[in-house]
């Protein structure tokens, strides 16, 4: 792990310390052999060690935020904004967000809202495909991570959207209600060659290019 890294993980008044270490060090020769006394140079290293424990901790945190409750350590799943239905990755701030808080927003998720918005209807495919039990007439993600007790999974600038000074305001920018209703593709069956039919999946059957080229239609 580099220096730069390391450091800002500690606290200021580590930090500090560190940098004045550092500037004796320098005083007395750029890092020459023997240019700090001994305790110096366990100073130095101590707090070192300890900004790389913390950045290694904050990685680890970072790693296993993914885990399944409930289920062994080799269980992930990512998280997905319930309100925009993107991937919350690596280091993006993950919120949660309660049942009650995205009810006082009914309307400004609805699919109402986003048909007078969008001025045009929704497939009813769409719609259903958006649709959260317990959240009806709502454009919400299906794939959102939900912890009993927490809360659905959030980004953090769609929960900086979702306070009450907002509910009479238009949906958050990057929201699904917001005319980013794009779905997923349905499961089909096709008939082959030989006459027999057969199911076509496309999380399996259809490749990244080919999910670009079909998804305006």
């Amino acid at each position: 792990m580099c220096r730069k890294m390391a450091r800002t993980a500690m606290p200021e008044e580590q930090r500090a310390r560190l940098r004045e270490v550092d500037r004796l060090r320098n005083a007395r020769g750029l890092r020459a052999e023997g240019s700090l006394t001994q305790d110096e140079e366990d100073t130095h290293d101590i707090l070192t060690n300890i900004a790389i424990q913390r950045a290694r901790a904050a990685a680890l945190e970072y790693l296993h935020r993914t885990q399944v409750e409930g289920n062994d350590d080799s269980v992930h799943q990512a998280h997905v904004c319930v309100v925009c239905d993107c991937f919350i990755l690596g280091t993006e701030i993950l919120t949660r967000i309660t049942k009650q808080q995205l009810q006082e927003h009914k309307e400004r998720l609805s699919v109402t809202k986003y048909e007078e918005f969008q001025g045009k209807h929704l497939h009813p495919n769409v719609v259903r495909y958006y649709h959260l039990r317990g959240f009806p007439g709502m454009l919400l993600s299906p794939r959102a991570n939900h912890v009993e007790g927490k809360g659905y999974s959030c980004c953090g600038t769609c929960k900086n959207s979702m306070t009450p000074r907002y509910r009479d305001k238009k949906a958050p920018r990057f929201s699904i209600a917001n005319g980013f209703a794009i779905g997923d593709f349905p499961k089909l069956q096709y008939v082959n060659d030989n006459g027999e039919i057969q199911d076509f999946d496309p999380e399996i059957d259809l490749n990244e290019v080919m999910r670009a080229l079909f998804s305006p239609t």
